[in-house]
């Protein structure tokens, strides 16, 4: 009988507030003591168990001793945040130093494909040798390029292999996106190896267990373990975040929360009103929230008359802060002016390729700057230049967001 637990989207070092980053190790280590007590043979955790590549070392220093003292063998691939194209990311030290085992190695090869000899990737296995399970997997690289290992994966040389076996994943699923996540490249499942008795699968920050259209094993996505970000922390709100514990011989998943934290909401639709009126709504909705860790204040709608400027916010944050220590603001309120002139699309992401759309549109650049492949280069490197620094000092910081930018770019940094 093989039993493990399934782990992904950690993004330890996530947050620049310190109480934050403290809440999201001790769901880690929270999660770690819950899997001992589980009694599983081994771990898996799909990608981004750090924000960066290279963290914060007193969170690696806290993540390592809880890791070592996990009486379990541990698999890893890399995630989208994690990942380094040099390998000088925290993971490989990790791999080299015996905490984890990395399952996405491999090497290019000539294979015969309908007559024709091609360069075919043929990933490593790994037998987990307690329980004989077979794992392997594909890491993901940024923006999404892991698309490219699926499309050159010697697929049949996986298909036949015996089982039981795992495939180990992180990157969205063509046909079960969420909604949040229309707009992300991902890969069709027709790329993925078939026959395999589960699909462990990483990034996308929504739960999902179903079974594989081949009607072998089960795809699952355990969501982020704690919360990297102000949707996470909303979603807690809601319901818990976790991983799950796989009976893999009676294909059976179970989901187990981790504690985070009592994350609060304070929401405030301030849609129409004037800034006078929406300002004693939020001052009065702010001084009577309920106790917890976490407060959310999120605000939102078009002001009839002033701007969100006039809004006390110091005071709103300073009532917030009587009620829960951490105070999270997701101010979205516009004024009329500012909706007039608005461009048509809604979200962030949207504006900003409509803007970068309208700006290529007449351009005569070199081949790959201009038209959509100019929009989709832009959209890469406005991505980098989004991320917040996790604590690193200034030049250190400046240092990784020229790396990936010089990544995005092709060049040298």
């Amino acid at each position: 009988m093989a039993r493990f637990a399934h782990i992904a989207d950690v993004h330890l070092g996530a947050f620049r507030d310190a109480r934050l980053r403290e809440l999201n190790l001790r769901a880690f280590e929270k999660a770690l003591d819950e899997v001992q007590q589980q009694n599983v043979d081994f771990l898996i955790i799909a990608g981004d168990l750090f924000d960066i590549s290279i963290p914060d070392l007193s969170v690696v220093e806290r993540a390592v001793r809880k890791m070592r003292s996990l009486d379990k063998p541990i698999y890893a691939v890399y995630g989208s945040h994690d990942y380094s194209p040099t390998q000088t990311s925290v993971i490989d030290v990790l791999n080299e130093a015996g905490v984890l085992q990395k399952v996405s190695s491999g090497q290019y090869v000539e294979v015969n494909e309908a007559g024709q000899k091609v360069q075919k990737l043929r990933l490593d296995v790994l037998t987990d040798p307690k329980t004989g399970v077979r794992i392997t997997g594909i890491s993901a690289r940024k923006l999404g390029l892991e698309k490219t290992y699926f499309h050159d994966l010697d697929a049949q040389a996986l298909e036949a292999l015996p089982g039981p076996k795992i495939f180990v994943f992180h990157c969205a699923i063509q046909e079960h996106k969420p909604q949040s996540l229309q707009r992300v490249d991902a890969v069709p499942l027709s790329l993925f190896p078939k026959g395999f008795d589960y699909y462990a699968g990483g990034h996308v920050h929504a739960r999902l267990l179903t079974d594989a259209p081949d009607g072998g094993g089960k795809i699952v996505y355990p969501g982020p373990l704690s919360a990297a970000d102000f949707r996470d922390m909303e979603e807690i709100a809601g319901q818990p975040h976790g991983f799950y514990v796989v009976d893999l011989d009676a294909k059976k998943a179970e989901f187990v929360p981790v504690p985070f934290g009592k994350v609060r909401i304070v929401r405030i639709d301030a849609e129409g009103m004037g800034s006078q009126d929406a300002n004693e709504r939020i001052q009065k909705a702010c001084g009577t929230a309920q106790s917890g860790d976490v407060v959310l204040l999120h605000t939102l709608g078009t002001l009839a008359e002033g701007k969100p400027s006039d809004i006390d916010w110091t005071a709103a944050r300073r009532a917030l802060e009587q009620a829960c220590p951490i105070v999270y603001v997701n101010n979205a309120l516009e004024s009329r002016e500012r909706q007039q002139v608005r461009v048509e699309a809604q979200t962030p992401d949207a504006i900003a390729e409509k803007v970068f759309r309208d700006t290529l549109a007449d351009r005569d650049l070199p081949e790959g700057l201009g038209k959509e492949a100019g929009v989709k280069l832009s959209l890469q490197l406005l991505e980098v230049l989004r991320k917040e620094n996790p604590g690193d000092n200034k030049k250190r910081w400046e240092d990784v967001v020229a790396a990936q930018g010089a990544q995005v770019l092709g060049i040298e940094a």
